[in-house]
């Protein structure tokens, strides 16, 4: 470790940032994680639909009923968001003063 590695460790309000403007940062990028968990998971699970599709139906369209994919789409956002959101909390919980001069 380096002299320079310390500043990569620094609270965000030791350089500036105020709390809310650091969970606005945090909801901008749960945003992107959750529209890019959303598009590849839907991406990913296309080819192997339609392969049960075939097989069992003998038609490449898969029977996927709506309420269904929201459901799953409901869990993954939640489940995304709630992550981002409660790692946000606990980097804010202690006192800049207090992480300056703390131990890991």
């Amino acid at each position: 470790m380096t002299d320079h590695d310390w500043r990569w460790r620094l609270p965000p309000q030791l350089v500036g940032a105020k709390r809310d403007r650091v969970r606005s940062m945090m909801n901008g990028e749960a945003r992107i994680v959750v529209f890019s968990a959303l598009l590849f998971g839907l991406l990913a699970t296309i080819p192997p639909l339609i392969g049960i599709s075939l097989g069992l139906t003998r038609s490449p369209v898969p029977g996927i009923y709506p309420v269904g994919l929201i459901a799953i789409m409901a869990v993954t956002i939640a489940l995304s968001w709630g992550s981002i959101a409660m790692a946000t909390r606990s980097a804010l919980r202690p006192a800049p003063v207090d992480a300056i001069g703390g131990r890991e």
